[in-house]
């Protein structure tokens, strides 16, 4: 219960998914999958691990918004530096179901050449999304997305990303076992996947915001400042 501006306002309580937990479901187009919405004190993101929705397309694939399209789960994992197939299927399981589901997005790796790590992350750079207005600017590092976006909650000390690459191979397992087997798959209504947001929360996420939103209003003013300053300067010379 507050009083803005001498008049009374009322912040409910609210219901939100539950954060950094692996929920599996199926989407709107009913494709199965396993996905994480990451919070941390740096950054928000949603990590999704699906099959492809074009039914010619098996396996599985990351999909995230720093990427403009599907990215095959293989190549993630060889972009963090696991060095073999067989490493893959043994961090997520050697029983059949597994091998059967894995094997055409291990196949997809033979097929577009991607044999070390240094071409995965290459292969990733390339489906970098480009925000509108920033085609100029150069891409971010494909490292530095795993880092900072791919599963933000989870820390990689000393830049060691071992435990993001379990949470990974977690995450596959899980679709996996849900391809199987319908009644694990996760109930959206179940209060044990949801949290409450009372108001002390709600405020610190709107001030959150709006500092984030002066932040970037101070950057595009200081940029457009400089870059005026820098024009009369050659100007003069």
């Amino acid at each position: 219960y507050f009083i803005i501006k001498g008049v009374e306002r009322v912040l409910m309580m609210q219901e939100q998914p539950l954060m950094n937990r692996i929920i599996v479901e199926h989407d709107s187009k009913k494709v199965l999958q396993a996905f994480v919405t990451s919070s941390s004190m740096e950054n928000k993101s949603r990590t999704v691990v699906c099959a492809n929705p074009a039914a010619r397309k098996k396996g599985l694939y990351l999909k995230h918004s720093a990427f403009a399209e599907l990215i095959p789960i293989s190549i993630v994992l060889k972009a963090m530096g696991v060095q073999s197939d067989m490493e893959i299927i043994q961090m997520v399981g050697i029983q059949k179901k597994y091998l059967e589901t894995l094997m055409p997005s291990l196949q997809e790796i033979h097929d577009k050449g991607i044999f070390s790590q240094k071409s995965a992350l290459e292969y990733l750079a390339n489906k970098i999304k480009v925000k509108p207005g920033n085609e100029r600017r150069p891409k971010q590092d494909p490292m530095e997305v795993i880092h900072r976006q791919l599963l933000s909650h989870i820390d990689c000390p000393n830049n060691n990303l071992a435990p993001k690459i379990r949470y990974f191979g977690l995450m596959i397992r899980r679709v996996i076992n849900a391809m199987h087997d319908d009644k694990i798959i996760d109930d959206r209504d179940y209060y044990g996947n949801k949290r409450l947001e009372l108001s002390g929360q709600l405020v610190s996420l709107l001030f959150e915001d709006q500092f984030k939103s002066m932040n970037t209003e101070l950057q595009k003013q200081a940029d457009l400042l400089l870059s005026k300053w820098h024009q009369r300067g050659s100007h003069r010379q």
